[in-house]
């Protein structure tokens, strides 16, 4: 057989397991442990011997089958049949492998022959040559000849180095115009003509002043002796003659006419002495009315006159506009009701013995029927009024009411609008009792827009209460409690309210929060509320509590609650974020704080400050007495160690996370 290499780059290797992992089908690689040559295959992704296909196979000389035994040999030509090596089956080309670089060779720039002695050589075209030269440069001024020299320009940029001004060590006098006192000349070309005012040109004019010289003035200390005296303020020894009688009067001189004698005044020209009216009579007009006067006699005005209404019209005016205003009130009441009359539903609990008693102020008289059960005279339901009750007017009616267990009734109030105040301060509008009825669906658009106070409050949860909150601008007080109230809408600004209170997890109230400055109460307690907005200043309130994971609210301690009273603060939603970033003043009193917030709103470094800060002002713990930053507030750090320390001390329990 015979074998055909072609002209290729060589690549020798010390065994074939050293090859790359993927050859090059233009290189001959070789293995050197054993002579052999292989070739890169691509399309099989394998290294095959060079010239050999893989799969032939060949006989023994004489044998009929591959791998028989050789039974005859061919005559060999050459050193065949006495080499002792195998050295030429490794030639390529007619040489060994030493002959040639290896594939992945380098040249030192040392070891290359023949380099270029020029740039062109090297094929750079763009290099400036060695003695080349810059144009519309300045040429290189160099150093000063001298230290302290300056670097001057003209106009036109020409630059140079000059010598520093040298102040002269004298100048030529100025001439000066005496009678004007001005320079008149340059003082060495520096100092302008007309500048200073002396007299002449000699060094002593400098000193004059106005043309005079100091000797010529009194200093401003200066003195006078009296006469004759040697000294300022001695006793004068001379004095110059007086004339007339100056110098021997011990009294005025005489007074002409009466002056010197009179005790009373000297007899008036004219008629001044015996008049009683005036000359010329004079027109006073007051309102609608002109009164000639002169003097003779008083002159009078009456109401009409001036255009005053008298006591009976203003009663009447005022009765008029009250009387216009209920008809307003009215008006927007049957508008917001659909009617004038108020409606609350009842219904009885238990087995209807209780009592439930019901406060309403009214603007006017006024008149309450009920349509099943009566009216009692007292708390104990012993005497029965009936099923109508009269209502004085601008005061509170109290009703004691009762219905049979199982009843349901309804309470009309002729004119809704009048009823002003729902419940006051201490005296709520409604007091459940055991066995007795409760409000049942009592709708709170039949509060009128011109309520004052509002103050529904169930204490034993029954009664239950629906609709939509109202500006109600008027209102001083707003509270609803109650657990079975399903009170809907939005927060409003509210501005004359001291106290606004919602408290049930029924209510879905919503909006945002508002300032309501005016606030001493701002209580709004709901899993079912979704305000949002923030906290703000509230310098009024004193108990502040937001308490709903449904609200969404920012609570910024270091700018908001800020009142300086005895502070209740109760924040706690996962919805709620708290801060304290920068120290405030707390008050010198405090009831409680507890905080809940949002998970990773209230940092180590706010809960830590807010311990320090109330320590350092408030010195008296009261009613609760806690101080609470648990739930996901920061863990506290030794930082506030001795604070709270000092506020266990001052009554407090405090309550943190440890880290």
């Amino acid at each position: 057989m015979s074998f055909q290499i072609l002209q290729r780059a060589y690549a020798p290797y010390g065994t074939a397991a050293q090859f790359p992992a993927s050859g090059d089908s233009r290189l001959i690689y070789r293995a050197t442990d054993t002579g052999y040559l292989y070739t890169w295959d691509a399309s099989e992704s394998a290294y095959k011997l060079a010239g050999i296909s893989p799969d032939h196979t060949h006989n023994y000389a004489g044998s009929s089958t591959p791998g028989g035994a050789a039974t005859t040999a061919l005559a060999c030509t050459g050193n065949a049949a006495t080499a002792t090596t195998a050295d030429d089956a490794a030639k390529l080309g007619g040489q060994l492998p030493s002959y040639y670089s290896q594939a992945g060779h380098t040249h030192t720039f040392d070891g290359l022959t023949s380099k270029p002695t020029t740039l062109a050589g090297y094929g750079i075209t763009d290099a400036a040559a060695a003695s080349h030269t810059h144009s519309g440069y300045e040429t290189a001024i160099g150093n000063p000849s001298a230290d302290g020299y300056l670097l001057s320009s003209t106009s036109a940029g020409v630059r140079s180095w000059v010598a520093p001004y040298s102040h002269p060590a004298t100048h030529a006098q100025s001439v000066i115009d005496s009678s004007s006192g001005w320079i008149t000349t340059e003082l060495a070309g520096k100092q302008a003509a007309g500048s200073y005012l002396t007299t002449t040109g000699t060094a002593a004019d400098s000193e004059k002043l106005g043309g005079v010289a100091a000797s010529g003035y009194s200093q401003t200390s200066h003195t006078h002796n009296y006469a004759g005296s040697s000294t300022p303020g001695g006793a004068a020894t001379s004095a110059e003659a007086c004339t007339g009688n100056a110098a021997t009067a011990t009294t005025a001189a005489s007074c002409t006419g009466n002056s010197a004698t009179a005790t009373t005044a000297s007899s008036c020209s004219g008629n001044a002495a015996t008049a009683t009216a005036l000359a010329t009579a004079r027109t006073l007009t007051i309102g609608n009315k002109a009164n000639t006067f002169d003097g003779t006699a008083d002159k009078t005005w009456t109401l009409a006159d001036i255009g005053a209404a008298s006591t009976t019209a203003l009663t009447t005016e005022a009765t008029t506009r009250a009387t216009n205003d209920n008809a307003l009130w009215a008006a927007l009441y049957a508008e917001q009701t659909g009617g004038t009359e108020c409606i609350i539903p009842l219904a009885a609990t238990g087995d209807g013995s209780g009592v439930l008693t019901l406060r309403l102020w009214s603007d006017v008289a006024n008149t309450a029927t009920l349509s099943n059960g009566a009216f009692y005279g007292e708390i104990g339901g012993t005497t029965n009024l009936g099923q109508s009750v009269n209502m004085t007017a601008g005061q509170f009616t109290t009703f004691y009411i009762k219905l049979p267990s199982g009843s349901t009734a309804t309470m009309s109030v002729r004119y809704g609008w009048a009823l002003t105040k729902w419940g006051q301060s201490g005296t709520e509008c409604i007091v459940e009792a055991t066995n007795a009825p409760k409000l049942n669906g009592f709708n709170v658009k039949y509060i009128p827009q011109n309520v004052t106070t509002i103050r529904l409050n169930s204490n034993l949860g029954t009664s239950i209460v629906t609709g939509s909150t109202r500006a109600w601008t008027s209102a001083t007080y707003i509270l609803f409690g109650g657990n079975s109230m399903t009170i809907s809408g939005i927060a409003y600004p509210w501005i004359a309210a001291t106290g606004i209170w919602f408290n049930g997890n029924s209510m879905t109230l919503s909006g945002t929060t508002y300032p309501w400055t005016a606030a001493t109460v701002i209580w709004f307690f709901g899993y079912s509320m979704t305000l949002s907005g923030t906290t703000y200043p509230w310098t009024s309130a004193t108990s502040i509590l937001f308490n709903g994971n449904s609200m969404t609210l920012t609570a910024n301690l270091s700018t908001s609650c800020l009142t300086t009273g005895n502070l209740y603060l109760f924040l706690s939603g996962t919805g709620i974020a708290v801060t304290y970033t920068t120290t405030r003043i707390w008050p010198t009193t405090m009831r409680a704080i507890s905080l809940r917030p949002s998970s990773g709103s209230m940092v180590t470094a706010d809960v830590d400050r807010l311990f320090i800060d109330i320590d350092a002002t408030c010195t008296t713990a009261s009613t609760e007495k806690v101080l609470d930053a648990r739930g996901y507030c920061g863990a506290v750090t030794s930082s506030s160690s001795a604070a709270r320390t000092s506020l266990v001390s001052k009554g407090f329990e405090v309550s943190y996370n440890n880290s």
